[in-house]
């Protein structure tokens, strides 16, 4: 799965995580894909704590993905915002400034719609 799709599925209660992997399990479409249901969902508890999702090379070899998620009024992911780019051109500081700049866009875009910090979500993680 892609950096966007990690960022709005690390949100979700743990029920509908588990609703979606039973209905789309994962799929190996590169090299690095992740296939295991356990380590997904621990990429998932890592997005959270970072507060973006990042991948590289595990939808599409070659390439990486950074995406963090947009937020409503009452503080509920309900879109991301994300970035991709070849993996050749990417050294650590470019790697560090398009994570700054996607999560800068995710802010304002939240801060749009209204989002002023705070959440309401509640679920088990």
């Amino acid at each position: 799965m892609g950096a966007v799709g990690k960022a709005l599925m690390a949100y979700l209660a743990d029920a509908e995580v588990e609703e979606l992997l039973a209905r789309y399990p994962l799929r190996k479409t590169a090299a690095k894909s992740i296939t295991d249901p356990a380590i997904f969902r621990k990429h998932l508890c890592e997005t959270r704590q970072k507060g973006y999702a990042y991948e590289e090379g595990e939808l599409v070899e070659g390439v990486i993905g950074i995406a963090a998620p947009i937020r409503n009024h009452l503080g509920k992911v309900i879109a991301a915002v994300g970035a991709v780019f070849p993996a050749f051109q990417a050294d650590n500081q470019k790697k560090r400034r398009m994570t700054e700049l996607v999560r800068e866009a995710a802010a304002k875009t939240s801060e749009a719609m209204g989002y002023t910090g705070e959440t309401v979500e509640s679920h088990e993680h």
